[in-house]
């Protein structure tokens, strides 16, 4: 603890008891004072284009702003960033439902589907992968190939586990009874 630093004794674990507490004020006007600064409205501005500038590429970073971006409807943007962290490595099965999602809402129902395939394998009892699975086997079967049968039995499948995984879950349950 530097020398003139005013403190506060506060309890804490250890030998004696107790510690020392110091207010944000003074921590800021100690360190103003070693760096010797004299504009901080240019040292804070400088600080916040340096933070603003920091890329984010680590798989975790890319899986977390893809997911939020499929949250927010915003397809087209979550699509690279799942598709960066899938290629990093990523054993998060949400990368594949968050990309599945993405893919069906972008026009690829083919790609949805095997993406939506991956994470339910990845976590089969997962009753929204399940979900998520039924409904774009069912969409893309009675779209693009106007009502394929392996493909609205093994819709029809996955809805009923769903709702087995999560019974009170009246979406689940509501779809099930839509497609049987």
């Amino acid at each position: 603890m530097k020398k003139g630093v005013p403190y506060t004794r506060i309890p804490a674990a250890g030998k004696s008891g107790s510690g020392k507490s110091v207010s944000p004020e003074d921590i800021r006007a100690l360190l103003l004072k070693n760096i010797k600064v004299k504009d901080v409205e240019k040292l804070e501005k400088q600080w916040k284009t340096f933070i603003a500038e920091i890329s984010i590429d680590g798989p975790e970073a890319r899986l977390k702003r893809g997911l939020r971006a499929v949250y927010q409807w915003e397809f087209e943007d979550a699509l690279p960033d799942l598709d960066a962290a899938i290629e990093a490595g990523i054993q998060d099965p949400r990368a594949y439902w968050g990309r599945g999602r993405a893919n069906f809402w972008s026009g690829k129902p083919d790609k949805a589907i095997e993406d939506f395939r991956k994470a339910v394998e990845m976590d089969p009892l997962n009753p929204s992968f399940r979900y998520s699975l039924s409904e774009s086997l069912h969409m893309d079967g009675m779209m693009s190939r106007g009502g394929n049968d392996k493909d609205a039995a093994e819709a029809t499948l996955q809805a009923a586990l769903a709702v087995e995984l999560d019974p009170e879950n009246d979406r689940y349950r509501e779809w099930y009874d839509e497609i049987r």
